[in-house]
């Protein structure tokens, strides 16, 4: 950036920065889903969503919480399956993804 830029230039480079990271963000979720769902049906099954979870929220569970990962897992499995029909569906994981980066989202699992 040279010195005279405008706060209008700055502000549209600044927002295409952002844009690139909230893309980039979006293709690392979407890479992760592909990765975990070994059968390739468009959903993961409890034990996709066990290797999609095996490295991840281990600070969330402790903090709300639970000191048994895998039970952690398993009930947040429930809670994200919101269909109840035994799989997270794309539409569910991207939900998810949304809204689970908070602690309040993990309050009342079942």
């Amino acid at each position: 950036m040279t010195k005279t830029m405008t706060k209008t230039g700055m502000c549209a480079a600044l927002s295409l920065m952002l844009m690139g990271c909230v893309a980039l963000d979006q293709r690392i979720y979407e890479d992760n889903f592909a990765y975990s769902d070994s059968n390739h049906d468009g959903r993961l099954n409890q034990d996709e969503w066990a290797i999609y979870m095996q490295d991840r929220s281990v600070k969330t569970a402790k903090a709300v919480g639970y000191s048994d990962k895998a039970l952690f897992d398993h009930k947040l499995f429930i809670k994200v399956d919101a269909d109840h029909d035994g799989t997270v569906s794309k539409k569910e994981y991207d939900q998810f993804i949304l809204q689970g980066n908070t602690n309040e989202y993990y309050k009342n699992m079942p």
